[in-house]
């Protein structure tokens, strides 16, 4: 019988992009933190800005805010596919739940995100941005990491 912990917390926290050694982007460096997580050194940072183009492609808009590269564009289009490719191309399979899906079934989507941090597994946000890393109060707060440091939600 598995007992529900009150409190967790992954044991591997520090920023998700580090602009002084040239990260930009919020998207790879999220993908990057879960794959190191995950132990696969292979899949860094870098990695992901190539895979997802961000790291030959300079992306502006004349016309309105695009966010901050290629890949915030691809997901925007299309989160699901976006996040789905990109984590393939790593050999895993991921799951893009939409606000909508949250919203329906939002006990059920609280107990799988606690259950990845058990395993010490981070959980990428909604958008792309923020790290869900950890739990109080049997998930009632959650603990996620932004692209720059730790807060409660």
């Amino acid at each position: 019988m598995t007992t529900k912990r009150r409190n967790n917390i992954i044991s591997t926290i520090h920023r998700v992009v580090t602009s002084e050694h040239g990260e930009n982007y919020s998207i790879n460096g999220c993908a990057k933190y879960v794959m190191e997580c995950l132990g696969e050194k292979n899949y860094d940072y870098w990695f992901f800005t190539g895979i997802t183009g961000d790291l030959f492609t300079q992306h502006y808009s004349y016309t309105n805010f695009v966010a901050e590269s290629v890949s915030d564009y691809l997901f925007e289009e299309d989160p699901a596919r976006f996040v789905e490719e990109t984590f393939a191309k790593c050999g895993y399979a991921a799951t893009f739940v939409s606000s909508e899906e949250l919203k329906n079934n939002i006990d059920m989507y609280l107990q799988m995100l606690t259950e990845y941090i058990d395993r010490g597994i981070p959980v990428i946000g909604g958008n792309m941005r923020n790290v869900f890393v950890g739990y109080e109060d049997y998930g009632k707060v959650l603990l996620q990491l932004t692209t720059l440091y730790k807060s409660k939600l």
